[in-house]
């Protein structure tokens, strides 16, 4: 994987991006966070969660899909 050299999300620019900003916080992924949660229910709001139940993965691979995120990166 290509090392950023600037780590402040590039779709918000307002935090440094991190595991914790891209799943929980970033508003440019406000839309679709919110229809992980309508989905997966309260288990989307824990972080813990969402990184280790096989019952919230599907969802979660979702979330990364729906915001085309690393689209260039991976396809």
């Amino acid at each position: 994987l290509d090392v950023a050299n600037d780590a402040v999300c590039p779709q918000c620019g307002k935090e440094q991006e991190t595991v914790h900003h891209f799943l929980m916080t970033c508003e440019a992924y406000e839309r679709q966070r919110q229809r992980m949660r309508v989905r997966l229910g309260p288990a989307a709001r824990i972080m813990r969660m969402l990184l280790t139940s096989a019952d919230a993965l599907p969802h979660l691979f979702q979330y990364i899909h729906d915001t085309k995120r690393f689209h260039e990166t991976f396809g």
